[in-house]
């Protein structure tokens, strides 16, 4: 990274999070902490952070770009966090909507850890160690070595043993005791591909109203295009970091006209 590059950052982070905060996270990052708790603008607690992981990165997307933001009105019951990561988008969704309850789904150990610690302060957020799937089955990480944010997850094999959890949708509204999810957002890192290609996606999207997706590959992009396509639903916006959001029918007349992917 040139000098330019690393001076624009450090003012960046320097205006949205203060000189005293960008210090500590330089410091932090120069001595190699494994973890800093820091301090987000409007938010009531101090969330832990990865000086050494990408972890800085999405709290600026998340709590200043605010990313994660739906562009419709809603008032959600239930939001599925799937791919949590270490919980930051669960934590603004709880700020935002303190009404909803959260799950959120991530298959890592050490994400897991450090989402329990951010999501503690906020009783309607529960956090499972699981992955979204087609079907209910044991899953295994594909490779346990891979950066904090890759983690990828394949259906295990009866002999298998360090499985985690794959989970549906239909069990967790079931659950969960509710009829619909109102905010579903996906990072799974190819788990987009299986889930949305299973012909029974046709059953469970007309209970959620809002996707919010990433996809990984072309694969993964034209699973979700086509089983969007197949459900009515309504791209209303396309984002190179969050994904795509796409809207339930019955909410079309909620949209904006001047949203648009």
């Amino acid at each position: 990274m040139g000098a330019i590059a690393i001076w624009n950052r450090l003012r960046y982070y320097r205006r949205s999070f203060g000189t005293r905060q960008t210090a500590k996270l330089y410091g932090a990052r120069a001595i190699r902490r494994p973890t800093i708790q820091f301090r987000v603008p409007e938010m009531p607690h101090t969330i832990s952070c990865r000086p050494t992981e990408p972890d800085l990165f999405t709290i600026c997307h998340v709590f200043v770009e605010r990313d994660c933001d739906v562009p419709i009105p809603l008032a959600p019951r239930l939001i599925v966090d799937a791919g949590a990561n270490v919980g930051y988008v669960s934590v603004y969704y709880a700020n935002q909507f303190p009404e909803a309850e959260i799950v959120a789904l991530e298959p890592d150990l050490g994400n897991l850890a450090v989402a329990e610690r951010n999501c503690a302060p906020y009783s309607r957020i529960e956090l499972l160690r699981a992955g979204l799937w087609p079907r209910d089955t044991a899953l295994r990480i594909v490779d346990p070595n891979v950066k904090s944010w890759m983690f990828q997850v394949r259906e295990a094999s009866e002999e298998e043993t360090e499985t985690v959890e794959g989970i549906s949708i239909a069990t967790l509204l079931r659950r969960t005791g509710h009829e619909r999810i109102d905010i579903l957002k996906l990072d799974i890192e190819g788990s987009e591909e299986p889930l949305f290609a299973s012909p029974d996606c046709q059953d469970w999207l007309p209970s959620v109203d809002v996707i919010v997706v990433e996809t990984h590959g072309e694969a993964s992009e034209r699973a979700v295009s086509d089983a969007m396509r197949e459900a009515s639903f309504t791209l209303i916006a396309r984002h190179p970091r969050r994904g795509d959001t796409y809207v339930n029918p019955r909410l079309r007349a909620l949209i904006r006209p001047s949203a648009s992917p």
